[in-house]
């Protein structure tokens, strides 16, 4: 990666951080939250290149559902052990579970 490639992975890295336990984001989701529009496949590939500090689990596909076994086959069970609701086909709920980085969190 160079220049503006390598700034926007760091860039997703930092999204994919603030990311809490429980909650998730799809791949269009950050990239957008990083005003790149239809940047899904290029955060998919950062995510998959990422290094291991960075909590890739919580980033899954917009309807849910999880990336292939074979490229993370932890997902599900990080997820689950954070609490994230999933739905009877295997699929996060994203009514439930989506992060929204520009919302102020709620005082208890």
């Amino acid at each position: 990666m160079k220049g503006e490639s390598e700034d926007f992975a760091r860039a997703v890295y930092r999204m994919v951080e603030s990311i809490p336990p429980g909650k998730v984001m799809s791949y269009g989701a950050v990239g957008a939250a990083l005003l790149k529009v239809n940047a899904a496949r290029q955060v998919a590939r950062i995510m998959k290149g990422a290094p291991d500090w960075v909590p890739c689990h919580r980033v899954v596909k917009s309807d849910g559902s999880l990336a292939p076994m074979d490229a993370f086959p932890e997902q599900r069970a990080l997820l689950v052990s954070e609490g994230t609701p999933f739905d009877p086909k295997g699929r996060v709920v994203m009514k439930k579970a989506r992060h929204n980085p520009f919302e102020i969190p709620k005082e208890n």
